[in-house]
């Protein structure tokens, strides 16, 4: 919960709070206090003074928030396979499982949105950062292996017939040339809306990678969910469909260029378990991205901000650019009520994840008692 303070603002931070014995704060109730649950030590109130000398009688009121209620997304079933490098696949993940982690996971509870890739969690008594996006990756992962032979539903792209495929490779190929270039001569990259005017040799590069997921569409969609077509030998290639792999989730429309290219160019088409492995894997970076941070800086809403003060929303002077904020607010909702309801009733968390720092410990609550207490 967030502590509102009734009192002076002289600061009492150096003090040594003493409450009444009758106070429901009084060192018996700490040491019985659970501070595994969410908001523990403020679910009751204070009923004396903050402290004695000069603060006077004024009272410290604390307010427990209520507990977030998530809907949890419904399981997926792995399909029925006869392959053994998807049965290998599968149990490999069953394996490598962090079952400490998994508990951990299941009783876990969303603090705040940090930033893109992460987020402040509540584990029991623990505050830990997850690095969500990760996190999201092993997800869809797991369950682009669970529905491998037509488990997921088809979900359907634009109103036109589809997506066209050498279009969007020729995108992502121009787009990564003119970031190196720009990068080679020390300068921001600053595309302009629209497309990008595409080199010949990009083209020409585009037009295989198209060739080479066309070769495979059949396979595509028996196997993952996604449908390729062609009218003509003349037509283009176009992106039907993609699988869904959570009901109500769609990936993010602006990581498809790339995920058509990468698919084109770093899945191993030759060998069985090497492709199934390498479909699977890019499905889930693409699935895992969150959507772009705006680049709008809200301004000062007062009227009368003199020019040249400080403007506090985003920490810089008027007139001048600002950097974009960590997070816009449609990110912050995706994350909260999409990505991580996910992640905590779906995700099977590899050993990994304990040893690196996709999750990692901010601070024990036991530890942050005495600075909430004081306030």
């Amino acid at each position: 919960g967030t502590p509102n303070v009734m009192a002076p603002s002289t600061d009492v931070s150096s003090q040594n709070v003493e409450h009444e014995p009758t106070c429901a704060l009084r060192t018996t109730y700490r040491d019985t206090m659970d501070l595994s649950v969410p908001g523990a030590f403020a679910n009751v109130v204070c009923d004396c003074p903050v402290g004695g000398g000069g603060l006077g009688n004024y009272r410290a009121t604390v307010i427990r928030s209520r507990r977030q209620m998530m809907v949890r997304p419904k399981k997926v079933i792995p399909t029925p396979c006869t392959y053994k490098s998807i049965q290998s696949m599968r149990s490999r993940v069953a394996k490598e499982s962090d079952k400490e982690l998994v508990k951990r996971l299941r009783e876990s509870m969303l603090v705040g949105v940090l930033s893109q890739r992460r987020c402040l969690v509540q584990c029991g008594a623990e505050l830990l950062v997850w690095n969500h996006f990760e996190m999201a990756r092993e997800l869809f992962y797991q369950l682009a292996l669970a529905c491998f032979g037509g488990g997921a539903n088809l979900g359907t792209l634009g109103t036109h017939g589809g997506i066209d495929v050498k279009c969007a490779i020729e995108q992502a190929l121009q787009l990564e040339e003119s970031i190196a270039t720009a990068a080679a001569h020390s300068r921001p990259c600053s595309p302009s809306a629209g497309t990008l005017k595409v080199s010949e040799i990009n083209s020409r590069l585009a037009e295989q990678a198209t060739t080479c997921l066309f070769d495979n569409f059949e396979m595509l969609e028996e196997y993952f969910s996604m449908r390729l077509s062609r009218k003509t030998t003349e037509s283009p290639v176009m992106l039907e469909a993609l699988p869904v792999l959570l009901e109500g989730y769609s990936p993010q429309p602006y990581a498809l260029p790339l995920f058509l290219l990468r698919l084109a160019t770093e899945v191993d088409w030759m060998d069985e378990q090497p492709c199934f492995e390498g479909v699977c894997r890019e499905l889930g970076s693409y699935y895992a991205h969150t959507p772009l941070v705006s680049r709008k800086v809200p301004l000062p809403s007062n009227d009368n901000t003199k020019q040249g003060s400080i403007n506090k929303n985003n920490g810089g002077t008027d007139g001048r650019s600002a950097a974009p904020p960590a997070l816009d607010l449609e990110a912050d909702k995706f994350v909260r009520h999409a990505l991580f309801p996910a992640i905590s009733y779906l995700l099977v968390p590899p050993k990994k994840f304990a040893e690196t720092d996709i999750v990692s410990e901010l601070a024990l609550l036991s530890s942050l008692y005495k600075v909430f207490e004081r306030c």
